[in-house]
């Protein structure tokens, strides 16, 4: 952004655009160890409360892996694109059900048109109540509510559908996805019709291999009921709520008169409210719209650093906490 740029800021930019890969590869075995503590923990002590802690966990780090996915549609964990990108998919996007393409579709198109009529997150908002933020205290605890205990697993679904590489291996036009009652905004972002969302066969190939082992494996070692339970349960009730409570609390309720005013970032005093609802720093969401190729690991720093300007100190949106974004006053 023009307005904050200074010569001696760009340079403290040209410094934290580095990527730390083995930080990026240490983080992404920390989130897999405590997913294994968890089930681990889950399976040995076989009581209700060690079940829905597990899934509590898992779930949290599941929205981490999500997050790692993140970062990776901006190219920010690897500085090899295919390395980027194949390391993304499989311990991070494919275990969820998407992949670092299908985001990067959805998410650069958020980053482009933020807020606007060509921003995809706003079409969504249109497409059903539950999108429609602030709500009242009722309204905001029981969608809430609805989305931890996977009542709206349905919403969860569809989330995983178009952030995945299904809607480009159908290869369906706006016309299909409107005969199918989707609202016109998201009919056009799922056309798939052009060239460039094409999968080349090699992709393809490696994307169905992925899960036939994986399906496969579960069937032979009858790991289905733990599977469903401990991997599928979290990631449609869990991880559709800390999707919803951060990502409702983003962009709502603000001015849309400058850049600085289109988003907001959420500063825990509680670092254990962000460890288990804003991993790896996704919390500085305005620091990343404003800087996106600033790594994950920067973004605490790059607020300090923006704080010290008086432009941003006025004009940005800092919170203490989501729920306040999400209640009407």
């Amino acid at each position: 952004m023009k307005e904050l740029m200074t010569e001696d800021f760009g340079h403290w930019l040209k410094d934290h655009h580095r990527l730390n890969e083995k930080k990026v590869i240490f983080d992404i075995v920390m989130v897999w160890l405590v997913i294994a503590l968890a089930l681990f923990m889950a399976l040995t002590l076989q009581t209700w409360w060690a079940t829905i802690l597990a899934i509590l966990i898992i779930g949290s780090r599941q929205h981490a892996l999500g997050t790692l996915v993140h970062d990776g549609t901006h190219f920010t964990l690897f500085k090899n694109r295919v390395v980027n990108d194949l390391v993304c998919d499989v311990f991070c996007a494919f275990p969820i059900f998407i992949s670092t393409r299908g985001f990067r579709i959805f998410h650069l198109t958020h980053h482009r048109y933020t807020r606007t009529e060509k921003d995809p997150e706003i079409h969504a908002a249109a497409a059903h109540p539950d999108y429609i933020w602030p709500k009242s205290k009722w309204g905001t605890f029981s969608t809430l509510f609805r989305d931890l205990v996977g009542i709206n697993a349905l919403s969860a679904v569809g989330n995983i559908f178009i952030w995945s590489d299904a809607p480009s291996l159908l290869g369906k036009s706006k016309e299909y996805w409107m005969s199918k009652k989707l609202v016109p905004g998201i009919a056009e972002y799922l056309d798939r019709t052009h060239e460039r969302f094409r999968l080349s066969p090699k992709l393809k190939l490696f994307i169905f291999s992925y899960y036939i082992i994986l399906f496969t494996f579960l069937t032979v070692f009858g790991f289905w009921k733990i599977f469903l339970l401990y991997w599928v349960v979290p990631l449609v009730s869990v991880v559709a709520f800390l999707i919803r409570l951060r990502g409702m609390s983003e962009h709502n309720g603000l001015s849309l008169k400058t850049e600085i005013q289109s988003s907001r970032t959420t500063v825990w005093s509680n670092p254990i409210m962000g460890y288990l609802v804003t991993p790896f720093y996704v919390n500085y969401h305005l620091e990343h719209h404003l800087y996106p190729q600033v790594p994950y690991f920067h973004l605490k720093l790059l607020h300090e650093e923006l704080m010290k300007k008086e432009l941003y100190k006025t004009e940005a949106a800092i919170s203490r906490n989501y729920l306040s974004n999400l209640i009407k006053q």
